[in-house]
């Protein structure tokens, strides 16, 4: 079912999605957080390991 004509929420989300990739982007900033991610899997950072695993091997299946 499509939402009602009128209806501007997925047009909220897009203008946030925007900006943030405008700022980071601008400012090299996912090569920077990709360094301190990759920094914090290195030195055995659980969250850190399982985000890069998921990004090279993608998000197990759910069962």
């Amino acid at each position: 079912m499509a939402a009602p004509v009128g209806n501007s929420n997925a047009k909220k989300g897009k203008e946030w999605f925007d900006a943030l990739r405008k700022e980071c982007v601008q400012k090299d900033a996912l090569r920077k957080i990709a360094s301190v991610v990759v920094e914090k899997a290195m030195q055995g950072e659980t969250w850190a390991i399982q985000e890069v695993a998921n990004r090279f091997d993608g998000k197990p299946a759910q069962a």
